[in-house]
């Protein structure tokens, strides 16, 4: 069986930057050799057709099903670490890697202007739904 490293090398990846793709490798370093840390894959590439759909090629992780009654208490513990991930100083309020802010609040589910800092969204916010 070939290693996912030599199935990338036959397969043609495209070029362009992916926030999610820089998202997922940034938390994947912070978790590495920390005890705290939930297990997160590590992403060996992405690729896009026509940039309609973006599909990663990832770590398997081989564990064990976690009980339905101990899910909840996992996923909570999951979730406050990744609270507790710093920022990156080159990352502004939207996507890693670049974009504007996505969420349901937004008409078209995209930010229409880039926000600086928490305030300046909280200002945007104040005025387009007061």
């Amino acid at each position: 069986m070939r290693s996912p490293e030599e199935v990338l090398h036959q397969i043609r990846l495209p070029s362009f930057s992916n926030p999610q793709y820089k998202t997922q490798q940034y938390i994947y370093e912070k978790a590495l050799g920390d005890a705290n840390a939930p297990r997160v894959p590590e992403v060996y590439h992405y690729f896009s057709p026509e940039h309609k759909m973006a599909y990663f090629v990832m770590e398997y992780i081989d564990a064990k099903a976690t009980p339905v009654r101990n899910a909840p208490e996992k996923v909570a513990v999951a979730l406050q670490w990744l609270l507790g991930l710093s920022v990156p100083d080159d990352v502004s309020i939207g996507l890693m890697g670049g974009g504007w802010a996505r969420h349901e609040i937004f008409r078209d589910h995209r930010a229409s202007l880039p926000f600086s800092s928490v305030e300046a969204l909280q200002r945007y916010m104040n005025r387009v739904c007061p």
